[in-house]
């Protein structure tokens, strides 16, 4: 299935797509300054803290919060009618048919989900947050500050923000201070996704062209790193040092998983979004640093996951570079030799954690 059959697919879909409790709400009758998008699916345990994190909002202009739920089985929906039910002049809820939302591949697999997309198209404000349905906003001026911001400096396109990020498993929260600068970023964030969804706020304009010129599309592993490249070729990006939100990480989520094809497929799409993005807007001179940065993470994947023909490959091509360091040398042994690997273990955990 070629891009634009992806692309029809999902715009003929949403035109199907109604809002629950109708289009006659209150907050149907406002324009909002903000829209503030949510997709969520089998978030039970979470969806409240969220919702309550941005209905908390303190500000002096209209913002409506739009919620994509995707056909949870697990009692999400039931809270999302609740609060979309107590908050007719705030919320707008999409009760998504999730066999309508995916989208399937000639044999019947799916291959991807319109619900993210789909939630944002259906943005009406000048600015849009974003606010995933198992993450939360803990600074009740977080869309004041942003707005004032970028209503001041009209060529900046997109403000984000520290956060905090929250280790389910081990029930533990670190602060995670971005080094960043502001500005025209676009080589930095190349080489590293420096800007969390969670903490973004972002002009409409730039999320609808991004959609309209399919940087992003239903079957993407990830959406929005590439819609953060994209802005960032457009306007300036600036990061405010406040700590507004939390990222829960759990045990398994599209950039986090125990699945290690699932796993190896995210770390090809986030590699191939970046070269292509360097191709198009003509940043060869950092296209050889992305490849070697792209074989040093295979080594590490081939130790820690056993795939010596993975190992091989990426040995010979930083090797031919004259970049083989001694820690890829150990990781290569290691990947290659289970005895290797059982001596090596202990020395590079030891290592990376200095």
């Amino acid at each position: 299935m070629d891009n634009n059959q992806l692309k029809g697919i999902s715009e003929e879909r949403l035109l199907e797509q109604k809002e629950y409790l109708g289009s006659e709400k209150l907050i149907n009758k406002i324009t909002p300054l903000v829209s503030v998008c949510v997709a969520t699916y089998q978030h039970v345990g979470y969806i409240a803290q969220t919702l309550d994190g941005i209905l908390m909002q303190k500000t002096t202009f209209s913002v409506e919060i739009i919620v994509g739920e995707d056909g949870s089985t697990d009692g999400t929906i039931e809270i999302c009618k609740k609060y979309a039910e107590e908050n007719p002049d705030r919320i707008r809820l999409y009760l998504r048919d999730r066999s309508e939302s995916l989208i399937y591949d000639e044999n019947k697999v799916a291959i991807g989900y319109c619900n993210w997309i789909w939630t944002l198209q259906e943005a009406r404000g000048k600015y849009i947050a974003i606010c995933e349905g198992d993450d939360y906003w803990t600074d009740p001026y977080k869309l004041q500050k942003q707005v004032e911001f970028l209503g001041k400096n009209p060529d900046y396109g997109l403000v984000h923000t520290n956060l905090m990020q929250y280790w389910q498993a081990a029930d533990k929260y670190v602060e995670m201070r971005k080094d960043v600068k502001s500005g025209y970023i676009l080589d930095e964030l190349l080489f590293w996704n420096k800007i969390s969804t969670l903490t973004v706020l972002v002009r409409r304009e730039l999320i609808m062209s991004a959609i309209e010129e399919e940087v992003i599309l239903p079957n993407f592993v990830a959406m929005d790193y590439p819609l953060w490249l994209y802005v960032s070729t457009k306007s300036k990006i600036h990061h405010l040092e406040d700590f507004t939100g939390v990222y829960r990480s759990l045990p398994e989520s599209a950039s986090n998983s125990w699945d290690v094809v699932k796993k190896r497929n995210f770390d090809n799409f986030i590699h191939n979004i970046r070269i292509k993005f360097a191709k198009q807007y003509d940043k060869m001179d950092i296209i050889m640093g992305l490849l070697i940065d792209f074989r040093k993470n295979d080594l590490s994947f081939s130790f820690h996951y056993n795939f010596p023909d993975i190992a091989k490959e990426a040995y010979r091509f930083l090797s031919e570079n004259h970049c083989l360091s001694f820690r890829d040398r150990l990781l290569y042994y290691g990947a290659t030799n289970k005895f290797a690997k059982a001596i090596l273990k202990p020395i590079l955990s030891l290592k990376k954690g200095k």
